[in-house]
């Protein structure tokens, strides 16, 4: 009886019940506080009292039952499916006894006779069942046979009671208990007797807490039936004193099956299985089970690698259907090392995405038994990173001198326009110089406000020229996008929690949220991060002290979703048309504590649109703003990838923050 009663090894006791002396003292005025309230409920309430008894026992009853079925298919043990069977029928029989007692008006012509008949066919059953069990521990039995027997026997008893009559009396109205009641008492104590002895000698056999709970059990149910055998009023002390064995008999045989037995073991297993599963769906490679040439199991990652959306696409197919055709032949040339049952590492394959996509990969492959059938644990890792960096840093020097000529017209006019405002932004530093090392009388604190003042004024015509730029190079075609295959989650991620610390100065939370954790696709990511930032910028300005912006990523298979939301003031309808015009603003009435050109909304506009997208806003006055934009899911090919190579660090960030922000005012 392995799953209840079997093997020797102590359960984690810790788990189970509290052992600290604060715990045990909770625990001991607790249980004080309980069974106070109970005895005072027995004496003004005794109905109430005995109904509540009799549910606890019969809720436990119906769970031993519940879970004897559930584990019918795993376990044959006798002693498991009789006790959990002969649950099942007690807690039948104890529902009836407790709606036939003495004042609840279920049965009202059968008087206190019917509810004693029922607790001694209950106490019967489950005497004669417990020495069944154990006299079986260890041994299979038929569980549709045992429970068929009981659901004849219970049928028969109930039928007689009902109608024949011919079950014995047990309870005389004015007389008391009848000589069979008492009789029965005492026979019922004995096979009680019986049990606690046959029990002592199969303790080998039983778990050591399971045990403890049993010899409770025995010694309390026998307390109780003969606590039964004195009472002369159906609510007399002595019934009330056996209710409360009976009460703390079910408490321990609910310890015993359910509790120790069963709950601990299935929490066990079902925290062993979530970390396994854990493991397992984040880890950082695809993960396939492959067993008789079909893919049995496999993890998010390898979706992801063949830009499958299900495991649908993948599950019960052949691998071949993933491996690029150039390297079918040597899928072939490893299967034979399959056969061999060997490990094997670092082997290079090429898998093909659904949408011809090549994903260079180095797999392992572990051998594994799965159902009694030879399997194979495949590892791969995703190495087109590696490849593609090894190529690009090939073809770098061929593109660069029609790149660097490219970007000297527009460095040369950037130089010219910027020049005067690095004047100004250079005196501000010289100033600052000077009165760090007291050269002037100039009172600190005026001289950084003014100072500040300069350098957002700075920063700010710096954006309007960097904007005016861009337009036009826009307008007269000169703007090329470098697309690359980038992940723009981590782009989108990055720059939106390099404003986090800004925008919380503000009192203002942000939120990020993505329902993918990568998605590869061809964009921009300077502009990408502009976009962002823009739209991060009309919503600081527009949202109050205790307002919240929302940043979402939405992947949609064949395009992606990117949400800008505020709680700020809103838009009137008749302007959501005219956001995205060049130098259009909102009415002043609206903005407050902020400037700015209106040309920002136009230049988002554009380079969304120039990625294949489309932005729109959604917007309610007095509730907030929410600006989504839509952009294709594609991919460029390696040769239309472009060679630009982006500045990388949290200095560029705070650049490009203070450029897009000059224009909020606090």
């Amino acid at each position: 009886m392995n799953d209840l009663f079997g093997g020797n090894s102590e359960p984690k006791i810790k788990e189970l019940i509290t052992n600290t002396r604060e715990g045990r003292i909770n625990l001991v005025l607790v249980t004080a506080l309980f069974f106070a309230a109970m005895g005072y409920l027995s004496l003004r309430n005794f109905l109430l009292f005995h109904g509540v008894i009799e549910v606890f026992c019969i809720l436990v009853a119906l769970m031993i039952f519940t879970i004897t079925i559930n584990i019918k298919d795993f376990s044959k043990d006798a002693s498991v499916i009789i006790l959990g069977i002969s649950f099942g029928v007690i807690a039948v029989i104890d529902m009836v006894h407790m709606l036939a007692y003495k004042g609840m008006g279920v049965f009202p012509n059968y008087g206190p006779d019917l509810p004693t008949q029922m607790w001694v066919i209950s106490r019967y059953i489950n005497s004669i069942s417990i020495f069944i069990a154990l006299c079986l521990l260890g041994k299979s039995i038929n569980y549709k046979r045992v429970l068929g027997a009981y659901v004849l026997i219970t049928t028969i008893l109930l039928v007689d009671i009902f109608g024949a009559n011919l079950f014995p009396s047990c309870f005389i109205d004015g007389v008391g208990l009848t000589p069979f009641k008492i009789y029965s008492e005492y026979i019922i104590s004995g096979i009680f007797i019986v049990n606690f002895l046959i029990l002592n000698k199969k303790k080998s056999s039983i778990k050591p807490v399971t045990f403890k709970y049993l010899q409770a059990y025995l010694v309390l149910s026998i307390a109780s039936e003969l606590s039964f055998t004195f009472y002369i009023d159906v609510y007399g002390l002595s019934n009330i004193i056996g209710h409360y064995f009976k009460l703390l008999a079910f408490y321990c045989i609910y310890k015993s099956m359910v509790e120790v037995n069963l709950k601990a073991p299935y929490r066990a297993l079902q925290q062993s299985e979530n970390r396994y599963r854990m493991f397992f769906e984040t880890s950082p490679n695809g993960i396939l089970l492959y067993c008789k040439d079909r893919i049995l199991l496999s993890n998010s990652c390898f979706l992801t690698m063949c830009g499958c959306s299900s495991n649908i696409d993948v599950i019960n197919k052949p691998i071949l259907k993933f491996i690029h055709p150039e390297d079918i032949e040597k899928l072939k040339e490893l299967n034979e090392v399959f056969q061999a049952r060997k490990i094997i590492e670092g082997y290079e394959i090429k898998l093909s995405k659904l949408d011809g996509t090549i994903v260079n990969t180095e797999i392992t492959v572990m051998p594994y038994e799965y159902e009694m059938d030879d399997c194979v644990f495949i590892m791969i890792k995703d190495v087109t990173a590696q490849k593609q960096s090894e190529r690009l840093k090939q073809e770098v020097e061929q593109k660069t001198l029609f790149n660097n000529m490219q970007r000297d017209f527009f460095t040369n006019l950037s130089h010219e326009l910027k020049t005067p405002i690095n004047l100004i932004f250079g005196t501000v530093q010289l100033m600052e110089s000077k009165v760090k090392n007291n050269i002037t009388n100039i009172k600190e604190i005026g001289f950084s406000k003014h100072s500040q003042v300069l350098k957002q004024n700075c920063f700010r015509m710096l954006k309007l020229i960097s904007n005016l730029i861009d337009i036009t190079k826009i307008d007269t075609g000169y703007l090329k996008l470098n697309l690359k295959n980038s992940n723009i989650v981590s782009i989108v991620e990055d720059i939106t929690l390099s404003t986090a610390e800004y925008v919380e100065s503000k009192g203002i939370s942000l939120v990020f949220d993505t329902d993918i954790e990568e998605k590869v696709m061809a964009i921009d990511g300077n502009m990408i991060e502009r976009i962002v930032l823009n739209l991060l910028s009309n919503a600081i300005k527009f949202t109050d002290d205790g307002g919240e912006i929302i940043v979402q990523l939405v992947d949609k298979e064949d395009k992606v979703l990117i949400s800008v939301k505020d709680t700020g003031v809103g838009i009137p309808k008749e302007k959501l048309d005219e956001i995205f015009s060049r130098f259009a603003q909102v009415e002043k009435t609206l903005a407050r504590n902020m400037e700015g050109s209106g040309i920002g909304l136009s230049l988002v506009h554009s380079l969304v649109k120039m990625h294949g997208g489309v932005i729109f806003a959604i917007s309610e006055p007095g509730k907030g703003s929410e600006f989504i934009i839509e952009l294709p899911a594609r991919l460029v090919s390696e040769e239309e990838e472009s060679d630009f190579v982006e500045l990388q660090g949290k200095e560029r960030y705070v650049d490009m923050m203070n450029i897009e922000f000059s224009d909020i005012y606090s």
